[in-house]
């Protein structure tokens, strides 16, 4: 585009012209804590309660208005989940080379979970599927009579959310001995 400047008399192929529109964003059936910004982002975080493991559904209507008030709408489907929270079990002690009595971990959240751990000991496991934590404690294993194993456990739902408990502990006794 050109830009005639009567100073100079003439045309400046140089000169370039920016159109600068001013738009004004508002949104109306937003979930409670998300917000809609003068740029027309969409920000925040959802209240707690806003939503379930399942989902909840809002319909929210997104209007730009423009300098000269000429206007378009639009309706924004949501869907807000809450995040998955973990119950933990009690945790049986164990025997040194006798089976451990699995112990399960449930959590709420959006379908299908995966469990995770870190710091089991080696012989321990957790079902990815489950939540179950199962293993035979090896020889060894309970030397300081009990021998302490903390660990943490984490749960992602379907959504990639997470929870991860705080510090869990197993305890590993010895085997008894037998003497004759």
């Amino acid at each position: 585009m050109r830009v005639t400047d009567p100073a100079d008399g003439g045309v400046s192929p140089a000169s370039t012209f920016v159109r600068v529109v001013l738009v004004t964003w508002q949104a109306t059936g937003l979930p409670s804590g998300l917000t809609l910004s003068s740029t027309g982002t969409l920000t925040g975080t959802p209240s707690a309660g806003s939503g379930s493991a399942a989902g909840t559904s809002y319909t929210a209507s997104v209007t730009v208005r423009d300098a000269n008030g000429a206007t378009d709408a639009s309706e924004v489907q949501l869907k807000v989940f809450t995040p998955p929270a973990i119950t933990a079990p009690t945790i049986p002690n164990a025997t040194e080379s006798k089976a451990l009595t699995s112990f399960t971990y449930t959590a709420t959240g959006a379908p299908t979970l995966t469990w995770s751990a870190t710091g089991l000991p080696t012989w321990a496991t957790i079902n990815a599927s489950t939540g179950a934590v199962a293993g035979t404690p090896t020889s060894g294993s309970g030397s300081s009579n009990p021998t302490s194993y903390s660990f943490t456990v984490t749960v992602t739902d379907a959504n990639g959310a997470t929870a991860t408990t705080g510090t869990q502990t197993l305890k590993v006794y010895k085997a008894p001995a037998i003497t004759v």
